[in-house]
């Protein structure tokens, strides 16, 4: 993935392509120093797609749901997917706009957005209260260490010899 053409993708395709988003970053362990690529593994749990037509009204001001996954170069003055005034905009700000720049993503600081949501069908078990359903991400590094910094821990040092418990 080099441009923002490449980035805009919907749950179910892009599982291969933004499972692990890569930066470079220099570590040291275990007083060595290495250059590697690092990233952080992107993890998405369950998602729904928008049950309306694309040519709905609201779509133009809300652009940010047509995917799932977008992928923006930082600028400070994108703040919101949406754009800066979603309720009073014609379509004319938010993440759509900003991926028309089709701006380059290599070595540069990025914006994962992340567009989640969940679509509510009614059963009868749901009533008279819907249970819990759960929607989100998570991010996890990925490569930051070569082996696992809590396997080096000094073992324990026996002060005494009594036990901690007596008859």
């Amino acid at each position: 993935m080099d441009n923002i053409d490449e980035c805009c993708k919907n749950h179910d395709e892009c599982y291969g392509d933004l499972t692990s988003i890569i930066s470079s970053y220099k570590i040291d362990l275990n007083w060595k120093c290495a250059d590697k690529q690092l990233s952080d593994r992107y993890e998405a749990c369950d998602n729904c797609v928008p049950l309306c037509s694309k040519k709905a009204w609201w779509r133009k001001r809300a652009s940010f749901v047509d995917y799932h996954v977008w992928v923006t170069p930082y600028d400070e003055k994108e703040r919101f997917g949406g754009g800066n005034y979603p309720n009073q905009s014609q379509g004319d700000g938010g993440l759509l706009k900003y991926t028309e720049k089709d701006r380059s993503i290599v070595d540069k600081d990025i914006v994962l957005w992340y567009t989640f949501g969940v679509t509510h069908i009614p059963r009868q078990e749901d009533f008279p209260v819907m249970p819990v359903v759960l929607c989100g991400f998570t991010l996890k590094p990925n490569g930051f260490f070569d082996i696992n910094p809590a396997s080096d821990i000094p073992k324990p040092i026996k002060k005494t010899d009594e036990t901690c418990c007596k008859n």
